[in-house]
């Protein structure tokens, strides 16, 4: 994948990518973001290039390779988007804001940490240089690939381990201190066009995050936490999740807290019409399905936060709070066209 070894490549993306980011900001976003071409004649083009992260585009133009996520002086290679089923997911930057200190909050050194979904391997690493000892999976071997260059970089010397393995073949006698669940929970028909494997979560978006609460509970330690972020289908006042929470103190004795992140959710076919580019009429299978949502008071999308914890006493919570990011794709014109209708609510209020 590179033209050098790691600790090679390490070095360079510590210090050119940092001095690319920190005094060359417009640059860093140019290459790295937005995937545009830049003048070879950088001085700090050089090195990129030697090791493999930019390619030379003509005698004057370099352009990246990889999407290059920053987030708290780490930098993570992803992939640019493609039609590949495979590629390696960029996080949003307001997800990992909300995210990453929910996941890593509590960790320490003698913690045993599992990551099922890790992608590039961000929150795994995260909780790496907290010092814990991190096992961490994902069904896709680049996503893989990806996560231990991005080990390499952020952190050589931590005890992160990434395994290509699907969570639902994995069986061993290990218990774990924190569960991460980090899953696909994106609602879909199977088989529709331009459909991602990093996103896909079945027909009602639960189908991934289901089977891993109910896989994941018995390998938490007592006293151990599941951690997930995800988004479950609802009416408007209730998720599916939330329905659900019951049935899962059938396992063991858990407390369950469940944070909802808007006090209003989305409105599931304006999202989907706003995201595909178009109205949802043009495909017949798209309409029934999305109307049949409706009728069955499951078109409204929960966005939250679901932390299991085993212990002694069994108990529920529920909390509503308004998280002031737009999660997930703030720049689509569905997000664009809610923030212009509250700009015009606080101008006539």
């Amino acid at each position: 994948m590179f033209k050098c070894d790691l600790s090679q490549l390490s070095h360079v993306l510590r210090s050119d990518l940092s001095q690319l980011y920190y005094s060359h900001g417009e640059a860093f976003d140019v290459l790295f973001r937005k995937g545009g071409s830049l003048s070879y004649s950088h001085n700090l083009m050089k090195n990129l290039s030697y090791v493999g992260i930019i390619d030379l585009t003509d005698s004057e133009a370099v352009r990246s390779k990889f999407r290059i996520f920053h987030y708290s002086d780490h930098f993570f290679l992803t992939d640019f988007p493609t039609s590949d089923d495979l590629q390696v997911f960029t996080p949003y930057d307001e997800e990992v804001e909300l995210c990453a200190p929910f996941y890593t909050s509590g960790i320490h050194g003698k913690a045993d940490v599992l990551e099922i979904g890790t992608g590039c391997g961000l929150y795994s690493i995260l909780a790496g240089k907290r010092g814990a000892s991190v096992l961490a999976i994902d069904i896709n071997r680049r996503a893989i690939e990806m996560a231990r260059i991005n080990k390499a970089i952020n952190a050589r010397k931590e005890k992160v381990i990434f395994k290509c393995e699907d969570f639902r073949n994995y069986h061993e006698n290990s218990r774990f201190d924190f569960v991460i669940a980090s899953l696909p929970y994106m609602p879909s028909l199977p088989d529709m066009p331009g459909e991602k494997r990093y996103s896909y979560g079945g027909i009602l978006g639960n189908d991934l995050s289901q089977r891993a609460l109910d896989w994941a509970i018995p390998y938490l330690k007592p006293w151990g936490k599941l951690r997930m972020y995800t988004m479950s289908l609802g009416s408007q006042d209730t998720s599916i999740i939330e329905k659900q929470a019951q049935d899962l103190f059938g396992h063991s004795t858990i407390s369950i807290r469940i944070r909802k992140l808007y006090h209003t959710p989305t409105n599931f076919t304006k999202w989907y019409n706003a995201k595909f580019e178009g109205p949802s009429s043009q495909n017949q299978r798209v309409s029934y399905w999305l109307d049949d949502l409706e009728r069955r008071k499951l078109n409204f999308m929960h966005y939250l936060t679901l932390e299991i914890e085993r212990t002694h006493s069994p108990s529920l919570e529920i909390v509503v709070e308004g998280f002031d990011k737009s999660i997930p794709y703030p720049k689509s014109r569905y997000w664009q066209s809610l923030s212009k209708q509250n700009a015009a609510i606080e101008q006539e209020s």
